[in-house]
């Protein structure tokens, strides 16, 4: 067992049942207890965005923006991402809305 602080998160993402953190510093996955539900609810909103129902990233970790279709955005890190960060349609006006804060 391992304790993470939710500011070493560059971001969280589901997998199946199970939910990770994926650290900054040395870009290591951990499992957590909380689903990205629970999640949600406890991290400060002025800090993490849920861009999909797979994944939430983190302000300080976005290092690019890519426009795809129309309202849908690729969101690149300042480290690789095992999983597909693509903004879902349904989240991206509030996604800009969060990052022009």
């Amino acid at each position: 067992l391992q304790y993470k602080a939710v500011s070493d998160a560059a971001y969280f993402f589901a997998e199946g049942k199970a939910a990770y953190l994926v650290s900054k510093k040395e870009n290591r996955k951990y499992l957590i207890d909380y689903s990205l539900d629970e999640l949600e609810k406890q991290i400060d909103p002025n800090n993490f965005f849920r861009i999909s129902r797979k994944a939430i990233v983190g302000i300080d970790s976005i290092a690019e923006i890519k426009g795809l279709v129309r309202t849908r955005m690729d969101v690149k890190l300042t480290q690789p991402a095992e999983v597909d960060l693509t903004v879902s349609r349904d989240r991206a006006q509030l996604f800009k809305e969060w990052l022009n804060k």
